[in-house]
C-alpha cells in the first residue's frame, strides 16, 4: 500500500515540476525540446515501479529457492524421524486414554456405589487402530463399620500356618459385573480389591 502512494505521490510531483517548467520556458523551439525530454522524465516515473518488481523478481526466485530448500530440510528431517513421532504420539494417546478410562470408571462406580471410594488402574494397547482394554484394576474401600473375616488354618508338613486366601467376595463380584457390562467387556480382565 505504501509503495502505491508513493508511486502516486511522485506522479503528481512529477507533474507540477512538468507544468513548472512548462510555465517558465519561453514560447520557442526550446520548449519543444523541453517538453520532450519533460515527456521521457514522466515516462520513467510511471514506470518505475514496474521496473523495481522486474528487478525485485529475482530476489523474489532467490527467496523460493530458499524456502523451498528449507521445506526440503524439514520433509527429510519429518522422513527420519517418522519412526519417533509416531511412537510417541502412540504413547501419548495410550497414556490419555488409559489416564481418561480410569477417571470414567471411578466415576461409574461411585455413582452405582455411593458408600465406597475406588481407585481404579487401566493398561491398554492400541492394535490394527482400535483400542484395547488389557487390565482394569479396581481398589474399593467401604466407608463406614467393615466386617471381618476369619482366616482358615493351613496346615502344610504338620506345621500349622495362617496364610490368608483371596476369597472373592458378592461386593467385588457385583463390582465386576457393573463395571463388564458398562464397558462391554469380559469379567477376566477386571480385578478388584477390596479394603
Amino acid at each position: 500500500m505504501d509503495i502505491l502512494k508513493d508511486w502516486v505521490s511522485d506522479i503528481c510531483v512529477t507533474i507540477l515540476f512538468m507544468t513548472a517548467i512548462e510555465l517558465i520556458l519561453p514560447e520557442n523551439s526550446i520548449k519543444r525540446y523541453a517538453k520532450f525530454v519533460l515527456g521521457l522524465i514522466f515516462i520513467v516515473v510511471v514506470i518505475n515501479p514496474i521496473i523495481n518488481f522486474v528487478s525485485q523478481d529475482n530476489n523474489l526466485y532467490k527467496d523460493i529457492s530458499v524456502n523451498e530448500n528449507y521445506i526440503d530440510k524439514f520433509d527429510d528431517y519429518l522422513n527420519n524421524n517418522f519412526e519417533e513421532y509416531s511412537e510417541r504420539a502412540r504413547k501419548t494417546t495410550i497414556e490419555s486414554f488409559e489416564l481418561n478410562l480410569s477417571n470414567n470408571c471411578k466415576i461409574l462406580l461411585e455413582n452405582k456405589f455411593k458408600n465406597n471410594k475406588f481407585d481404579v488402574e487401566t493398561s491398554g494397547i492400541y492394535e490394527a487402530g482400535d483400542f484395547k482394554i488389557q487390565e482394569i484394576i479396581v481398589r474399593a474401600q467401604e466407608s463406614g463399620i467393615k466386617k471381618v473375616e476369619i482366616i482358615e488354618d493351613v496346615i502344610i508338613d504338620n506345621k500349622q500356618i495362617n496364610k490368608v486366601t483371596t476369597k472373592e467376595g458378592s461386593k467385588a463380584k457385583e463390582i465386576k459385573i457393573f463395571l463388564s457390562s458398562e464397558l462391554n467387556i469380559s469379567e477376566n480382565i477386571i480385578k478388584v480389591y477390596l479394603n
